[in-house]
Formats: structure tokens, sequence, C-alpha cells
């Protein structure tokens, strides 16, 4: 099973492509009045409107800071397309479900239920992100403000 990893705050994570559509270079999303702060905004891809989510903020951490290896993380869910702003996208790797290490995971501020997991290759320790559970997050808050 393919993974790609990506960094945010100095941790690296990985999701699973079968989700991932694209990677993007960062570009500037345009604010949407009345959102909550962990959307960052919306960009066009080719004629779609897509939702950019801010995984610094969504994990606790401080803003995002644009750097030349900013990316945005096209993923296509059932809930819809949305993107996900990370610091930067490292490689694509090769484990299965059953590598994943769930004992001793990591507690990331009003996250924890976002993580699936842990695996450790000789680059170091990735943590495994539950990118629904993302959207999950930005659905039910969006749907709470709408009320």
């Amino acid at each position: 099973m393919k993974w790609i990893t990506f960094c945010v705050e100095d941790e690296d994570y990985c999701h699973q492509v079968s989700s991932v559509k694209e990677v993007l270079r960062y570009e500037e999303p345009v604010p949407v009045p009345g959102a909550p702060d962990f959307v960052a905004g919306i960009i066009n891809v080719r004629g779609e409107v897509m939702v950019v989510l801010d995984t610094r903020i969504i994990m606790g951490l401080p803003p995002f800071q644009m750097t030349d290896a900013s990316r945005i993380i096209c993923l296509e869910l059932p809930e819809g397309n949305f993107g996900l702003l990370v610091d930067s996208v490292s490689e694509m790797i090769d484990f299965e479900d059953s590598q994943l290490d769930q004992g001793a995971q990591p507690t990331i501020t009003g996250s924890s239920m976002m993580i699936k997991g842990t695996y450790k290759d000789e680059k170091g320790l990735k943590i495994a992100i539950d990118v629904d559970t993302f959207v999950a997050n930005y659905i039910e808050e969006r749907q709470a403000a709408l009320a």
C-alpha cells in the first residue's frame, strides 16, 4: 500500500495515496467569510473549487507560514474534494496497515482521534493520519456554524 509522507511543524506524517488526486505548489487561498479558522480558503483547480484546510490549525499548532516547500495535497473523498495545506511533501513509501503501531500514539492537542497509528522506517517515525476525520471535523463545524 502506498502512502504519501508530508511534514507539519517538523513532524513527519503520512496518508494513503488512494484518495490523493495531486499535490500542488502553494497558492494563496481566497478567504471564505464566516468559515471556521482551520479553513484557509478556497482555490480553483482546473475549474473546480476546492476548500483548503490548514492542518496546523486543525492540529492546534501555530498558524501556517508559507515557504517554497509548502504544498496543498488535493484529496478526493466521499464528502467531496479538499486540499490539505502542509509545510512540505517528502516522498512516497510502501507499507501495509498491519505494519502500523497503534500502541503508543503521540498526542497532538485536539487531534488524537485523527491518528491511525505510527510507522517507523530507516528515515524515522511517521504518524499515519485519518484524513476522513479531518474532513468530518470541517463538516461538523461548518454545519454547527450554519445552525
